[in-house]
């Protein structure tokens, strides 16, 4: 029977789990309207830390904000109890990694364009929104529907609104600042969101 994760939008089915990473477990579940969603729920030993709960308030926010057909839609994120939580669309598809493991041989040239193309529009999209990815890999892109030419950028969970002031904290990553300085502008100047373009999903 699956288990149900009660909150303040309703209750989210958790079906089965699908991975789990350093910071959380990924659940396939059932969003209060029926449509299909991956959950993360943070590992608890983590919870314990006021300041990396307030950063993943944080990142969630910002991440919330991103509408673009080749980056995973946030929809809901917050904190039931001792349970923190994030949920995204699910994404129906292999990552690059994967994908790329089982291909006999390399990408085309026209392959490998089209792919490229797709998820440098999506970060200048990013960028332009005041967000930075900083852990674009393989293993963060989603295929949807195994295509090449719909890759859908994951896991923003490294990412953080950039203000006008910046300051690289230590112990994160020090190739972060590189990245900082052509994102600062003034909100008004920053791109509207995109319409978001409907797809199969899987998580992030």
């Amino acid at each position: 029977m699956a288990n149900l994760l009660l909150t303040s939008s309703g209750p989210y089915e958790l079906i089965e789990r699908l991975g789990q990473g350093a910071t959380a477990q990924v659940y396939r579940g059932l969003a209060p309207d029926g449509r299909p969603v991956a959950v993360k729920l943070l590992h608890p030993h983590l919870t314990s830390d006021a300041g990396f709960l307030a950063r993943f308030r944080r990142e969630a926010a910002a991440a919330s904000q991103l509408d673009h057909p080749h980056i995973v839609k946030v929809l809901d994120h917050g904190s039931e109890g001792e349970l923190h939580y994030l949920v995204m669309e699910l994404v129906d598809g292999p990552s690059l990694q994967a994908a790329l493991a089982d291909r006999p041989q390399p990408l085309a040239p026209a392959e490998a364009i089209s792919l490229v193309a797709a998820l440098a529009g999506a970060l200048d999209y990013a960028h332009r929104q005041g967000v930075i990815h900083r852990d674009v890999k393989p293993s963060n892109v989603l295929l949807a529907g195994g295509r090449l030419n719909d890759p859908v950028l994951s896991d923003f969970g490294v990412a953080r609104m950039v203000d006008a002031t910046v300051t690289t904290q230590a112990g994160e990553h020090g190739a972060a600042h590189r990245h900082f300085e052509p994102l600062h502008r003034p909100l008004e100047d920053r791109e509207k969101p995109l319409r978001h373009r409907g797809r199969p999903s899987h998580p992030g």
